[in-house]
Parts: structure tokens; sequence; C-alpha cells
């Protein structure tokens, strides 16, 4: 049995980051990874999944392995393909209308440092030349 696990959202990025396009993921975890921003999962192929069986048959080549005897004995994959080109234009449209961080602050203005009334602390004061 394939059991879900935490931190979907870190593992999708970090499969990006890597260059992993197919995921294989508890089917537990489906609902973590479709509330993950498109724009993460643009690309990415998710395959879901509740035993063993289908993790061998998705991750290995039927050609190049022998084939498990028998049917899954798991409930069938779930798979999420990634988002089509009209689906990727609108999540590009939607990325565009958000304004930018700016890396520098935008007020270009002259710093005022308010000054402190007297007998604040931090202020220096006169010390009357009888003291000194």
């Amino acid at each position: 049995k394939v059991l879900k696990v935490g931190g979907i959202k870190e593992k999708v990025i970090a499969a990006r980051r890597e260059g992993v396009m197919t995921l294989v993921l508890p089917r537990q975890n489906e609902a973590e990874y479709l509330e993950i921003k498109e724009y993460l999962r643009a690309g990415l192929t998710a395959h879901f999944v509740d035993h063993f069986d289908d993790v061998y048959s998705l991750i290995f080549d039927a050609s190049e392995v022998p084939r498990l005897p028998g049917p899954s004995r798991g409930l069938p994959v779930i798979s999420v393909e990634p988002p089509t080109a009209v689906e990727d234009q609108a999540v590009k449209e939607k990325e565009s209308e958000m304004p930018e961080t700016p890396n520098e602050p935008t007020n270009t203005g002259s710093l005022k440092i308010p000054t402190p009334l007297p007998g604040m602390p931090g202020q220096r004061s006169e010390v009357p030349s009888s003291l000194a």
C-alpha cells in the first residue's frame, strides 16, 4: 500500500528545479497537489497511486522488465496531465497582471529624520561651561 506523505508543494518545487516532469504520488495526496498554483504544476504530469503494483507498472518499461503476475491490486491510477496551451496562456496572462515587486524603493525623495524633543534619550545636550 502507498501511504500519504507530507510536503507535496515542496516536492513539486524540487522536481521542477531538477527537471523532473513526471511525478508518482500517493492517491491520498491528490487534493494537496491540485491546491498548488497552476504555474507550479505547468508542464508536470502527476500519477496518483495507492498500491505498489501501480508504481511498478508506471516506472518500469514493460519491454525491459517482467510484468507483474495478474492485475493491479490497487484502485485505478489517476493521472493529471499538464495544462493545455490554452490553459498555459491563461496562466501567463494572470502572471502578467500581477504587480512586480521592485528591487529598489520607488520613493526617491529625501529622508527626513525627526528632530528629538529636548530631554529625549539619545539627544546631545550642551554641558554648561560651569560644569565642564
